[in-house]
């Protein structure tokens, strides 16, 4: 009871509201036990009297600093009797410290508690971010875990929006917080701000080495683990056997870091768990859309046993993206990893790689002056289905043959590739008969019945494009 009345006064704002809800449901417990009886401890003065009694005097006292009124008669009327009944009592009365001085003496514990509070409400923390990023997690747990409000404002790539290019005019791109009006790009930069600027429930230790040793293997979890691991998710065959090497050896690093410890950070979260947080739960989808267990207990018991106590910290669980889009996102992102990977398997046991399909998806999947190569290889390929159309209306003649069937999927991905990016490929002036295959085949009812949704197929390549771009970009 104490102190959630004591948190209602040395709170503000949004904060101060809910505090008065565990406040004024104690208060009714207390209620409660009034009925029908002048004190506690009946008609005498009882334990649990002397226990609550400070409220006759100090929340009157409360309430004049803060101009709150907590306890009203109309809410509590056998707690507004008992206060009045118990300072009444002589030996209480008597007893009682200066009030003029009890204000002062609480005036001056106030003040700082009423001071942070105010800080907090004029502070504005805005997050730029996309909620497909995982790695934008490792913001919203450090500002979680230092009890820091904040907006969330979620970017729709490729349409960024005036206010993130504003904010992050040389990269372009999320996650970007905001304090105050100033911007802050870049992971691990806004991380280390957070950190700095709110010292509270701190993520690194204040010994200059061991906070050196964590920063340490923080870069070594970007730069080494979670690539590694992310390989061998995304590699099929003898590839895949080589790319468990390197994971399984970094794997084992951070199991030795974990030797004696609940977290990276001891007995609370620190930076690294943060950093690696991400395994936590990603490592579990990519486990059950490739079917291949990389985690083991046997090999790992106390980077499992932490995978399992890091996802229990209600601030972690409560803010994982929901598991099946994250599920649907991975298996959209995996798809052209694992055909590349299948068809080099295909090419090494003496297979030939398609000429139309990949020329056209490089296209889309391609800038600048490589997209304009990509283009010129496109346009030749299609040239050589135009002419297998001249004189006919499907390739298979007067109806839908093999052929149409192999190339079929043109006829719907290449409008949603082309909205996509805002490249037009096949056009009806340079591709006429395709142009008109691409109407034709799309409008038999077998065909037209069994496209997949338009816009589910847009956003899964609005996401793939956005993977093959970004990967580009930092090699």
């Amino acid at each position: 009871v104490l102190p959630s009345v004591w948190q209602v006064f040395i709170s503000q704002g949004k904060e101060q509201e809910e505090a008065m809800v565990p406040a004024i449901e104690n208060l009714k417990f207390l209620e409660q036990q009034l009925k029908g009886q002048k004190f506690f401890g009946g008609d005498t003065i009882g334990l649990l009297d002397l226990a609550v009694g400070l409220m006759a005097n100090l929340v009157s006292i409360w309430e004049a600093l803060s101009g709150l009124k907590l306890i009203v008669e109309e809410k509590f009327p056998h707690l507004s009797t008992w206060m009045q009944d118990f300072s009444d009592v002589p030996v209480i009365k008597e007893n009682w410290p200066p009030r003029e001085r009890m204000i002062t003496k609480f005036q001056v514990m106030l003040e700082p508690y009423l001071a942070a509070a105010a800080n907090n409400m004029a502070e504005e923390v805005k997050l730029f971010r996309t909620w497909t990023s995982p790695f934008a997690l490792r913001i919203v747990w450090a500002l979680k875990l230092k009890a820091i409000e904040f907006d969330t404002i979620f970017e729709d790539f490729p349409n960024k929006s005036a206010l993130l290019l504003e904010y992050n005019p040389v990269h372009k791109r999320v996650p970007v917080l905001v304090h105050n009006g100033n911007s802050i790009g870049e992971l691990l930069v806004i991380i280390e701000y957070i950190e700095e600027t709110w010292r509270e429930n701190p993520l690194l230790p204040e010994d200059p080495y061991e906070k050196a040793m964590a920063r340490f293997w923080v870069k070594f979890s970007d730069d080494k683990v979670l690539p590694s691991v992310w390989q061998v998710f995304i590699s099929q065959g003898k590839e895949q056997e080589e790319a468990m090497v390197p994971a399984i050896e970094n794997l084992k690093f951070l199991e030795q870091q974990l030797k004696g410890q609940k977290f990276f950070g001891g007995d609370t979260i620190g930076l690294l768990d943060l950093a690696v947080g991400l395994m936590a739960n990603l490592v579990s989808i990519w486990e059950a859309l490739s079917g291949l267990k990389l985690i083991v207990e046997e090999k790992f018991p106390h980077l499992s046993t932490w995978m399992q106590d890091f996802s229990d910290v209600p601030v972690i669980k409560e803010n994982w993206p929901p598991r099946e889009r994250m599920i649907t996102k991975f298996q959209v992102m995996l798809e052209p990893y694992l055909a590349a990977a299948a068809n080099k398997v295909g090419m090494e046991e003496g297979g030939t790689r398609p000429k139309v399909l990949p020329s056209v998806w490089h296209v889309y999947f391609k800038q600048g002056k490589e997209q304009e190569e990509a283009t010129a290889t496109a346009m030749e390929n299609l040239k050589l289905l135009e002419e297998q159309l001249k004189g006919k209306k499907f390739f298979g003649g007067e109806t839908i043959g093999y052929l149409d069937i192999a190339v079929g999927w043109m006829a719907n991905l290449v409008s949603i590739l082309e909205e996509v990016v805002g490249l037009k490929v096949i056009d009806e002036e340079k591709n006429p008969l395709l142009s008109t295959w691409m109407q034709d085949f799309s409008d038999v009812p077998v065909i037209k019945e069994n496209w997949p949704p338009r816009e589910e197929l847009i956003t899964k390549f609005h996401v793939m494009r956005e993977t093959y771009l970004t990967a580009a970009a930092k090699k």
